[in-house]
């Protein structure tokens, strides 16, 4: 901390005053570094942990949307069949 600037006043409270102000400056930059490296590896370490453990969120979404997905395909089956009962009734009618 020598090399910071000391306050041109002869006093020394004011000296005292300067250096105080620029240890706590200091430490603040200290501590928003290490804020952000552990904001990092957090991060960096729940990315990780997402590949290896999804989420119960995340499987519970998985089940629902294949509950939709059945749902659709018989949704479908039975479209078909009434698209074909459909050909047979124009069918007979044509007929007769």
């Amino acid at each position: 901390m020598s090399d910071l600037p000391t306050a041109k006043s002869s006093n020394p409270t004011d000296q005292k005053l300067a250096s105080d102000t620029a240890n706590f400056l200091a430490f603040l930059l200290t501590c928003y570094f290490y804020y952000l490296v552990i904001k990092f590896v957090f991060n960096l370490a729940s990315n990780l942990a997402m590949d290896f453990w999804p989420s119960e969120r995340q499987s519970q979404l998985e089940k629902e949307l294949k509950k939709e997905i059945e749902k659709n395909n018989k949704l479908k089956d039975e479209m078909g069949e009434l698209k074909y009962k459909l050909g047979e009734a124009k069918g007979r009618a044509r007929i007769n």
